[in-house]
């Protein structure tokens, strides 16, 4: 496409290497045009109809809900940085010292730049900590019934995370609907969103 009649139409909204998902619509459709756009059967007046769709395509994307291109980037930034701080979170979800802001310090972020990216999971830094903490105990807890071990729950806790057993044990009944203790001798597992958390 000519640079210059890109420049004409788009103006400062256009710039290099904007980032769109292979699964976006927009993409999709721009993929399609510039496949057409190359067949050689082509008539001048078709390809014509095809440059316009084009420009059509291109202004879409670019002001698509008002965003303008530097969003685009930074939920590629954020993208990023949820990748990184779910891996950290990860490996260090058993140390009962972790905090948001350790772990923003230790990710060289900022907190709020931390508490953004987790909104792509509908949740915070905190909640996934507590969810990984408590998925911890319960395989403790799952593999304390299979071994018959005499593990106590507070070790169990403490071993997830957790540094106060009375925190632990609201926490796991308000997300199981029973104790630590009569999760240990359920034969079937509880439901809820927290186990299914990787």
């Amino acid at each position: 496409m000519p640079r210059m009649e890109l420049k004409r139409r788009f103006g400062d909204a256009l710039r290099g290497g904007l980032y769109m998902p292979r699964t976006d619509h927009t993409a999709l459709a721009i993929i399609a045009v510039l496949a057409k756009t190359f067949e050689p059967s082509n008539s001048h007046q078709q390809t014509n109809y095809l440059g316009e769709a084009m420009f059509g395509l291109l202004g879409s994307m670019l002001y698509a809900g008002g965003t303008p291109a530097r969003h685009i980037n930074a939920d590629v930034g954020n993208a990023h940085l949820l990748e990184r701080a779910v891996s950290y979170i990860d490996a260090h979800h058993t140390d009962c010292e972790l905090t948001v802001n350790r772990m923003a310090s230790d990710l060289k972020v900022s907190s709020r730049q931390l508490q953004r990216a987790f909104t792509a999971l509908d949740t915070t830094p905190t909640e996934y900590l507590l969810q990984k903490r408590l998925a911890s105990a319960c395989q403790a807890l799952k593999q304390k019934r299979i071994t018959e071990s005499k593990t106590l729950i507070s070790t169990i806790a403490f071993s997830a995370g957790f540094n106060d057993l009375s925190y632990f044990n609201r926490l796991f009944r308000a997300t199981f609907n029973c104790t630590p203790g009569q999760y240990d001798e359920m034969n079937t597992e509880p439901q809820s969103d927290f186990l299914t958390a990787k």
